[in-house]
């Protein structure tokens, strides 16, 4: 009798281990979130959210419904919140120009101080000894925006002549410190005195550390005496 009952009560053990094994494991609990996208992409941030959760679309609201395990849904809060950000302020970029005369002889005229590290270093590669300068110009101009100046100099025989000075874009090419200004499809002409020959032009594409002086080019006036020497410098006004 014993024997019999011990064998009940294994049986019975079994029986209630295995009803355990078999019953089906409770379901997370679902949670459902709407999402306004203000914004960011509503196409890019939708797809990304169906790879992740159930998703819903009402195009015309800018709005998706998120339906997830509840705790998933910090994620999927998460990436909304990266992606849904307003786009940075486009950045102004001013520059300024500066176009000098260098000649064989002495300058009788100083040049401003922010030039002189810039004329010490013309003075040791090119063998000219005077340098003025014959006009200034000034640009500000939204990042990737094209922009052109003109104005007129004199320059060779004391005669006038038109310029223009353009680009095709500037923009912030890198930021670090300095940064680096990136300027595509600069173009400088200008007539020559009294129409003698063709314009001068310069052409470039040129990389300038914000705040340092770059020499863009040089074109020579009357011979090997005189040269138009055209300087610039950058910044990103925030």
């Amino acid at each position: 009798m014993k024997t019999l009952l011990l064998l009940v009560a294994a049986v019975a053990v079994a029986a209630a281990q295995e009803a355990q094994v078999k019953a089906p494991e409770p379901k997370p609990e679902q949670a459902m979130k709407v999402f306004e996208i203000k914004h960011g992409d509503l196409d890019e941030i939708y797809q990304m959210l169906s790879r992740i959760a159930s998703t819903s679309l009402i195009r015309d609201a800018k709005l998706i419904t998120v339906r997830a395990d509840k705790s998933l849904m910090p994620a999927v809060e998460e990436v909304v919140r990266r992606i849904d950000v307003p786009p940075s302020p486009a950045r102004n970029i001013e520059m300024t120009v500066h176009l000098l005369q260098a000649s064989q002889q002495p300058a009788v005229a100083e040049l401003p101080a922010q030039l002189q590290p810039v004329i010490k270093q013309l003075k040791g590669v090119f063998t000219y000894q005077g340098f003025q300068l014959l006009d200034t110009a000034l640009l500000r101009v939204r990042e990737g925006r094209e922009a052109a100046v003109t104005g007129t100099l004199s320059y060779g025989k004391d005669q006038n002549a038109d310029y223009i000075f353009r680009f095709r874009s500037a923009r912030l090419g890198s930021e670090g410190q300095p940064r680096v200004i990136r300027i595509d499809g600069l173009q400088f002409e200008a007539g020559k005195p009294s129409g003698r020959g063709g314009p001068l032009r310069m052409n470039a594409e040129i990389d300038v550390r914000e705040g340092q002086y770059a020499v863009v080019g040089k074109t020579g006036i009357e011979g090997a005496d005189k040269a138009l020497i055209l300087v610039l410098t950058a910044k990103v006004v925030e």
